[in-house]
């Protein structure tokens, strides 16, 4: 074991009193911690007299934008938008001089307050001078593309109407436009167009819209500007092509834009001739009707090899597309290069019903087209006073539901009396009817018991008869 240490002290002892004296020799080493404590107790007080402050703590933004370059500060503020916090975002904003950082992958901090659909950042950073315009660095969307990219309206809205360029592609050759179409959305198409948006609106894309049957593309490029008679490589117009589809509202739109109803293609087949041989009636129908025409179509126009639609029609049995041809006053003596007409290519083929419609004269053919279309628009109409009436009782029982909601708020206060004075007088009631209910059974308890207790006394009663017999 140690031997304990005992401390000189410089202070005589027998100056001291018994107690202290006694103190000092039996704990030496809290004397000794007492003492060292002093000098630190001094130096807090001068401090505190001379007025010194210590240097206030910097705070978690300052640090960041003191000790971090753009690039890392703008990664702290995607971090930030990630998680929503908006606030801390503002403060750091607040305190760069560069609103147009941009992070590792590219985004300014518009695309990302954008991307994430924080509205408000998106207006906060637009007014400290943000660029409306301003890319990413590797796949070149703007703002206004991107917000078009993650559906977020308010935000396509709110760059639309603070001028943003409409006419930006990304390295995709995709435009705020294009992608308006893509994605359906009506409103932006008609915002761009009337703003003047150019890129995206072009025959490439009216062909593309046309083999998707995007109807909401093809009256964009039309209205855009787009020629309705432009060709591709196989010398197909768009008219064409939506006729082959048998897309109705495209070719509606497409004549009603002075489409070329007899324009034809490399090998010399029109709208109606691939109308009559994907068996397109509807179509047919639309081609024929003259108030959409440059010029009135060709029934007789014949291809390459010299079919015709009536041949087309004809050979492959669609009645109701030769009905049409036939009133229409087509030719039926037409050949083509291999010297075969309409009715013996029906014939060829085994169509009988074709047949028959050849042996009938132009009149009666006409007759049966006119009893088709009236049929036809009588139908329409059904369906149309159909939806009238569906829409009448739907308004009538949203209008009853309302009328309803406000008899029951008008009658409220009514009912709330009425509930509280039932409440008064019901329990009187119930105790009425459970009376006799009560009583009812206080009687089959008694029996009960009478008879229970009777019981054991027949029992005794025959033992003891029992017992005096036995006797």
């Amino acid at each position: 074991m140690m031997k304990k240490s005992t401390a000189k002290i410089s202070v005589p002892m027998g100056k001291l009193p018994a107690k202290v004296q006694s103190s000092l020799v039996r704990r030496p080493l809290l004397w000794l911690g007492v003492l060292a404590v002093l000098p630190v107790l001094a130096m807090i007080a001068f401090t505190f007299k001379s007025g010194y402050t210590p240097t206030p703590k910097k705070s978690k933004i300052d640090k960041i934008v003191v000790a971090k370059t753009p690039m890392e500060i703008a990664e702290d503020a995607t971090q930030l938008l990630m998680r929503r916090d908006t606030q801390s975002f503002y403060d750091l904003v607040d305190r760069t001089k560069d609103v147009n950082l941009v992070n590792s992958r590219g985004d300014s901090l518009l695309l990302v307050a954008v991307s994430v659909g924080n509205i408000d950042a998106v207006q906060r950073l637009l007014a400290l001078g943000a660029d409306i315009n301003k890319r990413n660095s590797y796949t070149r969307d703007t703002p206004i593309l991107r917000s078009l990219y993650t559906n977020h309206d308010d935000i396509t809205r709110l760059l639309y109407y603070a001028d943003a360029d409409l006419n930006l592609e990304n390295n995709y050759r995709i435009s705020p436009m294009f992608l308006a179409v893509e994605k359906q959305k009506a409103e932006f198409v008609d915002l761009f167009l009337t703003n003047g948006a150019q890129a995206g609106v072009n025959s490439e894309n009216l062909f593309r819209w046309v083999a998707k049957r995007n109807l909401l593309g093809i009256v964009a490029m039309l209205k855009g500007g787009v020629n309705p008679n432009v060709k591709n490589d196989k010398g197909n117009t768009p008219l064409i092509i939506s006729a082959s589809l048998g897309d109705v509202d495209a070719v509606q739109n497409l004549l009603a834009y002075r489409s070329d109803v007899n324009a034809a293609n490399n090998d010399g087949n029109t709208a109606l001739i691939y109308a009559a041989r994907y068996n397109r009636p509807r179509i047919v129908y639309e081609l024929m009707r003259s108030y959409s025409m440059v010029a009135p179509v060709d029934v007789d126009q014949q291809n390459k090899l010299g079919q015709t639609a009536l041949f087309w029609g004809a050979s492959r049995g669609y009645e109701e597309v030769v009905q049409r041809l036939l009133a229409a006053n087509a030719k039926r003596e037409l050949k083509t290069k291999a010297g075969q007409t309409a009715l013996e290519a029906a014939q060829k083929n085994g169509r009988t019903n074709i047949v028959k419609l050849f042996e009938m004269n132009p009149q009666e053919v006409q007759n049966a087209v006119i009893a088709m279309d009236n049929a036809r628009i009588e139908e329409k109409r059904r369906k149309e006073e159909a939806e009238a009436a569906k829409a009448a009782a739907e308004k009538a029982k949203n209008d009853a539901a309302q009328q309803a909601a406000r008899q029951q708020a008008g009658y409220s206060g009514r009912r709330r009396r009425n509930t509280a004075q039932t409440q008064v007088v019901q329990p009187s009631a119930q105790v009425q009817a459970a009376r006799p209910a009560a009583r009812q059974a206080a009687q089959t308890q008694t029996r009960r018991t009478a008879t229970q207790t009777a019981k054991p006394a027949q029992k005794s009663a025959s033992a003891k008869t029992r017992r005096g017999t036995r006797k």
